[in-house]
């Protein structure tokens, strides 16, 4: 295994073992963008499923593999694969624990060398796994095993803007030394693998809502901060840029 995947694996059994990180704390904001691509992902699985019944994989499980258990309580089978044998253990737990009359399998495996035939899922899905890796190995594993008329959705951290890039740089042992948040440029060159790209945008005032997390000011202020960071986004597109997640979906794999 190279030093990248090495260190890939260490870092996230570490995290399946219950270390901690201060950074976790930002994600109490991220409501908006985590219910969007829920319910994007339980639209796309029920769109494969008129088709027949759809296989599906989580690119990235980790340890929380939201997405598999998500579809998991929405009736839906899901294969999750991740490099983290730790994160395998624990999802495959947590999934049995929670959802024992659905099928979820989790195996340990690299993201960016699947060991799945060409043309195997009908959605492939993500929550913040591609800015651990290679995008342009990312993009053509999942071009490859994706069917024909598959799609593919993921939920990605951004890096263009300059705090919270400056929080990154100050807290480097909070994240793996070879992962980078994705530019936006990252995304145009799906289009190499992908003829359709969908992207929406999400948080950039609601970040100033963390310090009220725990009072019962947080709700209310996110809310409203959500509000605003939309219509910022959809007025002013220049903004986008400066989000910290990005939610996409991919369609029509290139041959």
């Amino acid at each position: 295994m190279s030093t990248r995947y090495a260190n890939e694996a260490e870092f996230h059994d570490a995290l399946a073992h219950g270390a901690t990180r201060s950074a976790d704390r930002f994600y109490a904001i991220n409501e908006a963008s985590w219910t969007f691509y829920r319910d994007l992902l339980l639209k796309e699985a029920a769109l494969a499923q008129k088709r027949g019944e759809p296989r599906i994989l989580e690119y990235g499980s980790g340890v929380g593999a939201y997405s598999s258990l998500a579809l998991a309580g929405a009736g839906y089978p899901s294969i999750g694969i991740d490099i983290s044998e730790e994160s395998v253990r624990a999802s495959a737990e947590r999934a049995a624990r929670e959802f024992p009359s659905v099928p979820v399998e989790y195996r340990a495996m690299n993201a960016e060398a699947l060991e799945f035939e060409d043309d195997s899922f009908d959605l492939v899905c993500g929550n913040g796994i591609i800015h651990h890796l290679l995008p342009e190995r990312a993009w053509a594993e999942i071009s490859r095993v994706l069917r024909p008329d598959g799609v593919a959705v993921f939920s990605e951290p951004l890096g263009h803007n300059p705090l919270i890039n400056l929080y990154r740089g100050m807290t480097p042992e909070q994240r793996t030394a070879d992962e980078r948040p994705l530019k936006v440029t990252d995304l145009e060159r799906t289009r190499s693998y992908f003829t359709d790209l969908d992207t929406w945008y999400f948080h950039l005032f609601v970040l100033a809502a963390t310090p009220l997390r725990d009072t019962r000011l947080f709700d209310p202020t996110r809310r409203t901060l959500d509000r605003l960071d939309r219509a910022l986004f959809n007025s002013v597109p220049a903004t986008r840029k400066l989000a910290w997640l990005a939610v996409f979906r991919l369609a029509r794999p290139v041959s």
